[in-house]
């Protein structure tokens, strides 16, 4: 995706089989720039970080 909106919509849908509601694209935008704040010194690791939080969730774990 080219935009920001665009990669959280894919990444959510990838992992959990499903396209997000809005609520949830608020928290995932909100998310990455809570970690894009805490690693500053680079951008992408922010991504890496909320790619481990969404492999993690149950919604991802229990996909059918």
């Amino acid at each position: 995706g080219e935009t920001d909106e665009k990669r959280l919509r894919w990444i959510w849908l990838a992992c959990t089989g499903c396209p997000p509601h809005a609520s949830q694209e608020d928290l995932l935008s909100k998310s990455l720039n809570r970690y894009r704040k805490l690693t500053p010194e680079n951008p992408d690791q922010a991504w890496t970080i909320l790619a481990n939080v969404l492999l993690n969730l149950d919604a991802t774990l229990t996909i059918e």
